[in-house]
């Protein structure tokens, strides 16, 4: 190619062009071109579209069109931010927030701190979608409060006073609160399912949208932004546990929940006796205070024996509301559809178990918390902790026996059986009531014989012996003739 005459005019035109962003440079020599982009703008920092072209040696052509970016140096990058944070305000942690672009590696993420803020840093010049999603703990601040409160919402007799509580309630994510969302809600507490069958934990509406209180479905979850070089904020989420309409649900993971056991306790008593190996009994579970109460849930462990089978009481038994998971515990939710009085001394429900081993009721029955929280919910929706008494030793673990021989002379035998060591006390009255003789013996598992003679009686006549152990009597009498 020949040298460009740079004194011509028309060569001085075209650099005009040139610098005013109007034609390319073109040099043969280096394969390429350059061009002058001047934006119409007084900031620089700016996002532009641009054709660009190439031709072969023929002249043919094709182009296509991309997005330049163009910014000052040490301007900050454009970002995304906002909050993670629960309707009541509180902050819920590690949560993902997916942003999703036409960008190399999309879609890219950010995790919220424990201030419930994320941050991430973008390209620029594109459209993003944003959302958020925390997975697992399905349980968390998941009871059976929260039955009853669906339950009386479905029935009209106290309904859900928040937007974000009724989108808690839609558990089978249907955009409807029914008996059926209660019902996978019990499902879940009792250990039949692991996880909703057809929604998430948690559900991230996005904070700027307005919703029906009474109806808000459905709702958003996806932010839409176009961003051009700025730090975009206040990108927010309300974060909503599902199931957990009465607010319990720990955001984060060293934070406490807002529950507040202002109900007190109810106790569940149980007698205590001893059992034999391989005995059936029944066990009637009591009321031990007059309560008026809601619901309740509980789930109750038996080592070293089998359930063999619960029966009503005051609280209503069937498949529905009761879980064996294996044959040595039993979780148990009460929801009634109205509040029910139970009274001191009511048996709630009756256990019948077989024990692998001789040993106390005490030893075998307990209360398990660790993925059931033992709690009752009284007439006010509040909840309070239950607990497991055991009484003393009833009388039918004491199996006295008839001495031997009766009536008797110089000397008689006292038999008493007990299923595991333990220690007793024999006393012997007359017939006036006075004792007459007394012995503190360290029982063994078995047949127990002690002897007594007429001289450490002292006393004719019709006698009475009792046996004592862990508060609890009983009585045989005798007759010693002389």
């Amino acid at each position: 190619a020949s040298a460009v005459n740079t004194t011509t005019g028309v060569y001085k035109a075209a650099l005009a062009q040139y610098q005013a962003g109007n034609l390319q440079f073109w040099i043969p020599s280096n394969h390429s071109s350059s061009k002058i982009l001047v934006p119409n703008v007084t900031d620089v920092s700016v996002c532009m579209d641009i054709q660009v072209t190439v031709w072969d040696q023929n002249l043919n052509s094709d182009f296509c069109w991309t997005t330049l970016k163009l910014s000052v140096a040490g301007e900050p990058s454009p970002s995304i931010s906002g909050t993670i944070k629960m309707a009541d305000g509180r902050p819920v942690d590690k949560v993902t927030i997916a942003v999703e672009a036409n960008e190399p590696e999309s879609p890219f993420t950010a995790q919220s701190n424990a201030n419930g803020l994320y941050e991430r840093l973008v390209q620029g010049c594109n459209a993003y979608t944003i959302q958020a999603e925390k997975t697992g703990g399905y349980l968390n601040g998941v009871t059976s409060l929260d039955m009853v409160i669906i339950q009386r919402h479905v029935l009209g007799i106290r309904l859900l006073d928040g937007t974000y509580k009724r989108i808690a309630a839609d558990v089978t994510n249907d955009g409807m609160i029914t008996i059926s969302d209660m019902i996978e809600v019990q499902s879940l507490i009792l250990g039949r399912i692991k996880e909703f069958t057809r929604n998430k934990s948690w559900r991230f509406p996005i904070a700027d949208q307005t919703l029906d209180p009474e109806n808000p479905f459905p709702y958003r979850e996806k932010i839409q932004v176009y961003i051009q070089k700025e730090q975009l904020t206040n990108q927010n989420f309300v974060a909503v546990k599902i199931g957990d309409v009465s607010g319990n649900a720990r955001p984060g993971f060293n934070s406490e929940s807002t529950e507040n056991r202002m109900a007190g306790d109810f106790v569940l008593a149980v007698t205590d006796q001893l059992i034999e190996k391989d005995e059936l009994i029944e066990i009637p579970v009591k009321a031990s205070q007059s309560m008026l109460i809601s619901g309740m849930q509980f789930n109750l462990m038996l080592r070293g024996a089998q359930l063999e089978g619960i029966s009503s009481g005051s609280i209503e038994i069937g498949e529905a509301n009761v879980y064996i998971p294996e044959s040595d515990g039993i979780a148990l939710i009460y929801t009634p559809q109205h509040d029910v009085l139970i009274q001191k001394g009511d048996v709630l429900f009756t256990l019948k178990i077989r024990a692998h081993r001789s040993t106390k009721i005490s030893d075998i029955l307990s209360l398990k918390t660790d993925w059931m929280e033992a709690e009752f919910y009284d007439s006010e929706l509040e909840s309070g902790k239950i607990r497991l008494v055991f009484n003393a030793l009833g009388e039918k673990a004491l199996n006295l026996l008839q001495n031997e021989p009766n009536p008797f002379k110089d000397q008689t035998t006292v038999i008493f059986r007990l299923p595991i060591a333990a220690k007793v006390t024999l006393r012997i009255f007359d017939s006036l009531g006075k004792e007459v003789a007394m012995r503190n013996i360290e029982g063994a598992a078995g047949e127990n014989r002690e002897v007594f003679t007429h001289e450490q009686l002292g006393a004719n006549g019709v006698l009475y012996c009792t046996l004592e152990s862990g508060g609890s009597t009983t009585m045989r009498k005798m007759i010693m003739l002389r």
